[in-house]
């Protein structure tokens, strides 16, 4: 029996890795079921992406009235009730609306765990938090081979069984053992008085990244499928190898941090990230497709946190400010870029978005060097 906040909001983590792993693994049946085009597909994900940006502001703001602990409780249910309804589409209108409904929900408890998390971070005073999104690769990994498998062998809808299981027991330990918090009221952030330059350039980087590490989610049990039709029960493999890497590398992260400097380890996260995506753009099959996807996995692991730190350090005194300046920024990236990879699937192949996300996450790693990485220096050199 767990006996902390931290275990339950742990648990919590790991019920949400589930949900996500649950749907991608069923993805290429559901393609299939709902008889959707890569383009449909690319351009569902674009606004499910929206409704994942639109819904985390509005979160925010409820987050003024109520406590993270009520919030979680209410709408982690819902999730579940959204991966059920996503895994019995049958038609591309239900799976437009199911994307759209489970983007939006999984964002409210996503922004919510996380600052639950970072609270109880700030209650043990040592760094706590990479450890809760290893928890979200770990269980994401085992959900998603799980699900890639029975969902061929029976049908999507067995693909819920763990998910609702880990979110029946994380919604028991977090009633029993997270305590109510007041409702944080933060003062009216002013985006004028942010280094605004920096922070759009961080949060393009932002965008482009994590619209790689989406899409590279999103699209993996198709290329492993199309590539192999006699093995898509294991088309779940690709993120399997992700989600371990990207676990375990979160588990280190701050070490790998503090070792390599906070731009060392962004750039060579990046590189790796990036010489992943290119193999796999390259085709080489099954069996090496499945390990490139550790490579990239790995590589993004802490590129999100990383880059949320950097524009926090920007505006020590307006960090949430600046780091909802920067997500504002990063959300053109972050919608555009699924609706492009889409076409591109449409289009020509799957391989190919691999090759264009390479490319978007080549322009990341630029940034990073060419912008970013001096911008660091002369602040830090500026502050001795």
């Amino acid at each position: 029996m767990l006996k902390t906040p931290r275990a339950a909001i742990l648990l919590v983590f790991a019920a949400f890795g589930c949900i996500v792993g649950g749907h991608v693994g069923a993805i290429p049946v559901l393609i299939k079921n709902a008889q959707l085009t890569d383009y449909v597909f690319g351009t569902a994900q674009a606004f499910g992406m929206l409704a994942s940006l639109v819904a985390m502001l509005l979160a925010g703001h409820l987050s003024r009235k109520f406590d993270h602990r009520s919030v979680i409780l209410f709408t982690l249910p819902m999730c579940f009730v959204a991966l059920v309804y996503a895994l019995l589409v049958q038609s591309p209108a239900a799976y437009f609306i199911s994307i759209v409904f489970l983007g939006a929900i999984l964002s409210v408890v996503d922004l919510n765990m996380n600052a639950e998390g970072a609270v109880i971070e700030i209650e043990a005073k040592k760094p706590i938090y990479t450890m809760f999104h290893a928890s979200v690769s770990y269980a994401m990994a085992v959900s998603t081979l799980i699900s890639s498998f029975v969902s061929v062998m029976t049908a999507p809808l067995a693909s819920a069984i763990l998910a609702g299981v880990m979110v029946t027991w994380a919604l028991y330990e977090v009633h029993r053992l997270v305590p109510h918090r007041p409702p944080h009221k933060e003062e009216v952030q002013r985006f004028r008085d942010l280094p605004l330059m920096p922070l759009i350039w961080v949060g393009l980087t932002i965008g482009f990244s994590n619209a790689c590490e989406l899409a590279s989610i999103m699209w993996a049990g198709q290329l492993l499928a199309e590539l192999r039709p006699d093995l898509l029960e294991f088309s779940g493999l690709g993120m399997a190898f992700f989600g371990v890497c990207s676990g375990t590398v979160r588990l280190f992260g701050d070490r790998l941090r503090t070792y390599f400097g906070e731009i060392n380890s962004m750039i060579y996260s990046l590189a790796t990230a990036t010489f992943g995506m290119i193999i796999i753009g390259l085709e080489p099959g099954f069996l090496i497709s499945v390990l490139a996807f550790a490579l990239v996995g790995g590589g993004m692991a802490f590129i999100f946190p990383g880059l949320f730190s950097l524009a926090g350090r920007m505006a020590p005194k307006q960090r949430a400010a600046a780091m909802g300046f920067a997500s504002s920024v990063s959300a053109g990236p972050r919608f555009v870029i699924p609706w492009v990879l889409g076409i591109l699937a449409g289009s020509y192949s799957i391989t190919v978005v691999f090759g264009a996300t390479a490319l978007f996450s080549l322009l990341s790693l630029l940034l990073v060097y060419f912008v970013l990485r001096p911008m660091a220096e002369a602040k830090g050199a500026s502050s001795h």
